[in-house]
């Protein structure tokens, strides 16, 4: 799936789902803005993020799939964002993008946290969403990469590949 194409999947953000992700990021953004992080640590990131995570629920759950948000406990957060309830309990780590951003630096994840990221997610899902946050606008799907795929392409790139 590529951005602007036909096929890519979107989520609404209702007003339910938006204050729910104002309230989470106002506690994630509490935790951490003492820490140095791997991205901007402001209340807006921390809003995007949780906008992203509740609309890949959203997908996930509209299409009948049974996942476990860890995403909305402060506590969970070195587990990954959603783990769906299968026999192989799949591991998903949400990266969202505001769409200003999506050309230069879409797909991009901080060196630093590749390590941590290895640890909890098999597979990162890739969202965008509008420069301005607010109800009704729409949260897009854009694809995903496995961890592994990504060691590779990491890897390749510091070898010459």
């Amino acid at each position: 799936m590529e951005h602007g194409s036909r096929h890519m999947l979107s989520e609404h953000i209702n007003e339910t789902a938006y204050l729910e992700a104002c309230q989470l990021a106002e506690g994630t953004y509490q935790t951490f803005r003492q820490r140095r992080g791997f991205y901007n640590n402001t209340l807006d990131s921390h809003n995007r993020g949780k906008i992203g995570e509740i609309a890949c629920e959203q997908w996930l759950k509209h299409h009948g799939v049974g996942c476990h948000a860890a995403f909305r406990n402060v506590a969970e957060t070195e587990d990954a964002d959603i783990i769906i309830d299968s026999k192989s309990r799949l591991r998903l780590e949400v990266k969202t993008w505001n769409e200003i951003f999506w050309g230069t630096m879409g797909r991009c994840i901080a060196v630093q946290q590749f390590s941590s990221l290895k640890a909890k997610a098999d597979v990162v899902i890739w969202c965008i969403t509008p420069d301005k946050i607010e109800v009704g606008m729409r949260v897009s799907i854009i694809g995903w990469n496995t961890i592994e795929h990504m060691a590779l392409k990491t890897w390749g790139m510091r070898h010459g590949g």
